[in-house]
């Protein structure tokens, strides 16, 4: 209902009949060839200085996930302002070898905004959508974000990911303490204006975890020889301790339905896996304190679990069942395997790779099989997924004088986008999506 009251979504003609449920562009594939795509400037009479804003917006999003390759602007065919009034010339484009096409326009009244929009597949001459989104002025940028969807979801057939928000931790130095941190919030293009601080700076606070709702979030504030997990109401601010815990060493993760959640606690020189239950607050120890079990995480249907442990002699990647049982190992090549992450589609796992002094982030199969390293450097860490399961973000430090920063790279490794900050960021968490243009049959 809170998003009913920011953007109220109207469709204007029905998805085509053609090519939705197949995606026009295969974004999986070893080698991906950015398709070309003009993006026309928003008309508008009355708004030209937000059309403009929120072409920008879009044409960033699209250029940015490597899907496509955005057309030179001085190489129209048909003007903005011309193409909401007459038949789109097809063969025209074409000549230039543009294959999608979009455009719209832009009405501002008394506080409140219209984009209407269209996207053409020039190829086979085909409108695939006609869509107005209708919102707050000053949510612009949250409608930039969901028409960049709607566009991503009509070409490849996935769900869009730039209107979601990444949580991330950056280093403070609150009363000369080097060691305290922050968390903060952002869009997914890492807007400066966007940014919130969400806990005070004076702790030290670390890994961050949206629920599955998106409503809440999870973070580990350490302290001597203790970890305390609290969760945050994103709304009101608000944090509630969940459980204080001794030896408490890796991050709090939820479950798919948001009412348990995994960590690890150390204790006499090994660490084990438990599962709180955030109803009850009861702890169930599901790995025994024999070795260093860590970093757990749900597969998105709750039945499995992925973990760490070094009970054959390094870190490797293990599954076991949501109760404990059934504890098998996936990986097996030379190196150190971490954080791993499991894919919100459930087909494949990221994890984080050391061998021969450098760091990888890779993904592999369920079963460990098809095991692919796609991005390489001094030091990579902590891979979360979008919500689509099509890219990854992680934490890169370039060298030991750099700072960490943010990076999203698609599943080919080929299209690397860094999501810039103003101060240093690691530690990303990704929220589900909040919102999207759900048709609903009325009109412009």
């Amino acid at each position: 209902m809170k998003l009913l009251q920011y953007v109220i979504v109207i469709i204007c003609f029905a998805w085509c009949s053609q090519g939705h449920s197949v995606p026009l562009i295969e974004i999986t594939r070893g080698q991906v060839k950015p398709e070309p795509i003009f993006i026309a400037e928003l008309y508008s009479e009355n708004a030209s200085y937000l059309a403009e804003k929120i072409s920008k917006v879009i044409q960033d999003n699209l250029s940015g996930c490597g899907a496509f390759k955005i057309m030179d602007a001085e190489v129209f065919i048909q003007q903005p302002v011309t193409l909401r009034t007459e038949s789109v010339r097809y063969a025209d484009w074409r000549a230039i070898k543009t294959r999608f096409l979009f455009f719209g326009e832009v009405v501002s009244d008394d506080g409140k905004i219209a984009i209407r929009f269209q996207l053409h597949d020039v190829i086979r001459g085909k409108k695939m959508l006609d869509l107005t989104l209708r919102g707050e002025e000053m949510r612009w940028r949250k409608i930039s974000h969901m028409v960049s969807d709607a566009l991503y979801n009509s070409i490849t057939a996935e769900e869009g990911f730039f209107n979601t928000q990444i949580a991330y931790v950056q280093p403070t130095n609150a009363k000369g303490r080097l060691q305290n941190t922050c968390i903060k919030i952002m869009d997914s293009d890492g807007y400066e204006d966007s940014v919130t601080q969400i806990t005070d700076g004076t702790k030290l606070v670390l890994t961050p975890r949206y629920s599955p709702d998106g409503k809440s979030l999870a973070y580990l504030l350490l302290g001597k020889n203790k970890g305390e997990v609290h969760i945050m109401n994103l709304q009101t601010k608000v944090s509630h301790l969940m459980g204080s815990f001794h030896g408490l060493s890796f991050a709090p993760k939820f479950a798919p339905d948001g009412k348990k959640m995994l960590f690890s606690i150390s204790k006499g020189g090994t660490t084990a896996i438990y599962k709180l239950d955030l109803i009850t607050h009861k702890t169930e120890k599901l790995t025994e304190h024999i070795s260093i079990d860590t970093s757990p995480g749900f597969s998105p249907d709750g039945n499995k679990i992925i973990f760490v442990s070094d009970r054959a002699g390094r870190p490797q990647l293990y599954t076991m069942n949501a109760d404990g049982s059934d504890q098998t190992r996936i990986s097996f090549k030379q190196g150190v395997y971490t954080q791993p992450a499991w894919s919100p589609r459930g087909d494949l796992i990221a994890f984080t790779r050391m061998k021969e002094g450098q760091f990888y982030i890779g993904v592999m199969r369920p079963d460990g099989e098809g095991e692919r390293l796609i991005a390489k450097g001094y030091m990579l860490e902590d891979p979360v997924w979008t919500n689509n399961g099509r890219y990854l973000i992680f934490t890169v430090q370039e060298s030991v004088k750099d700072k960490q920063h943010l990076v999203r790279i698609d599943l080919t490794g080929r299209s690397m986008y860094q999501i810039k900050t103003k101060t240093e960021a690691f530690g990303a968490s990704l929220s589900p999506l909040l919102g999207s243009a759900i048709p609903n049959k009325s009109s412009f």
